[in-house]
């Protein structure tokens, strides 16, 4: 069942399951963001995103939460980068960097409409991105979202609509809860992965040996702005985020996305569990950029439950 409500200028697009009373809104028109995500077990609802509390913090916090990261994920460095032998300048556009962050689709309008496959309906939303100075590669992200048998999954393209090749990554940044506890009083697992080392948020193209939350452990006062390699061919990674005293688990699934980044904003009230198809900077340093010919497609697959 699909509702629509307002939300400041824009509109909220609510669909839920009417068997299980699980749901999940979105704005299209402002970077297909994901606002809100409830899921059940054994009967209670969670709410599991940290949401926008007003169109003011969606427009002008400059959090992302739950943006979209294309072309490209996380920071470009000054927002300079070479590609095919020319030089391109993004603009930087985050308050005391000098970096390009995020990509360019987070505040786009996405057309949106119901579509059915064999999971059932699910909402299909588009973005045909004309391109810029600072990028000038047309290309179509189309998102995914849909709610199967408990489980929320949303799965997103990156075509090259263009007549030349083009860099391209895909990055997502959902900031999860659960209830009102902070995460300080959380558990998580993170998957086997090596830690990438940076300078100014910069990788350095070193990646280090990380054992921390091999197995679920309380998060405490772990500090996180960290970004990590999953050596696993970009199969399936889970990433749990466990309340143990009131016995729930939130699994964070990641396809063809071989880079995770972990964040906990300073009120530490969520968690940004972000996967990604390439590492930050990945314009300049390479790691997990695709180049996409003309017509050819990138995709990366996500998928949230409980248990």
């Amino acid at each position: 069942m699909l509702e629509k409500e307002a939300f400041g200028e824009y509109e909220l697009y609510r669909f839920s399951n009417e068997t299980t009373g699980e749901n999940f809104a979105v704005i299209p028109a402002f970077g297909a963001v994901l606002q809100e995500l409830h899921l059940q077990k054994n009967g209670q609802f969670y709410n599991v995103i940290d949401a926008y509390e007003d169109v003011s913090q969606l427009t002008d916090s400059q959090s992302f939460k739950s943006s979209h990261l294309i072309p490209f994920p996380n920071r470009v460095k000054e927002g300079l980068y070479q590609f095919n032998g020319q030089t391109y300048r993004l603009t930087p556009n985050f308050m005391g960097e000098d970096n390009a962050i995020h990509g360019l689709v987070f505040n786009q309008k996405f057309d949106v409409e119901v579509k059915e496959n064999d999971k059932g309906n699910y909402l299909k939303l588009q973005c045909d991105f004309e391109g810029t100075p600072g990028f000038p590669f047309p290309f179509l992200t189309t998102i995914e979202y849909g709610l199967e048998g408990g489980q929320f999954y949303c799965n997103v393209f990156v075509h090259n609509s263009g007549r030349q090749d083009m860099p391209a990554g895909i990055g997502w940044h959902p900031q999860f809860k659960l209830g009102d506890k902070k995460v300080n009083q959380l558990s998580l697992k993170l998957p086997e992965v090596k830690k990438i080392q940076t300078e100014k948020m910069i990788p350095t193209g070193k990646l280090t040996e990380y054992h921390q939350f091999r197995t679920a452990a309380p998060i405490g006062q772990t500090p996180f702005d960290t970004g990590f390699y999953i050596n696993n061919n970009g199969e399936e990674a889970i990433t749990t985020l466990a309340d143990e005293a009131e016995n729930v688990t939130l699994l964070i699934s990641q396809k063809k996305c071989p880079y995770l980044q972990v964040f906990i904003p300073p009120s530490r009230d969520c968690i940004a569990i972000e996967p990604m198809t390439c590492a930050t900077d990945a314009f300049n340093n390479g790691m997990g950029l695709e180049n996409l010919k003309p017509g050819e497609h990138i995709e990366a697959c996500y998928a949230i439950m409980l248990k």
